[in-house]
């Protein structure tokens, strides 16, 4: 019996791989920006602010994950 793989109709895809893991990293940074703005009462005049804390907060933690931190984690 000739044994076959599941996948060799799918292929490959670097490009799409990387839209996938891009668009989780932008939603996760956007959430996190919102919990920001809900915990200000949604002020305006912070968009910004938000959205770069919460990159600072998503890049620190992919760092102490990658570094095996795992303690040090944060939701």
């Amino acid at each position: 019996m000739k044994a076959t793989n599941k996948n060799s109709n799918k292929s490959f895809n670097p490009q799409a791989n990387n839209a996938a893991l891009l668009l989780n990293r932008n939603t996760r940074i956007a959430e996190y920006a919102y919990y920001q703005s809900e915990n200000r009462g949604f002020e305006s005049g912070h968009d910004v602010e938000d959205w770069l804390e919460a990159e600072r907060h998503f890049e620190q933690q992919t760092v102490l994950f990658q570094s095996g931190d795992y303690y040090s984690l944060s939701i």
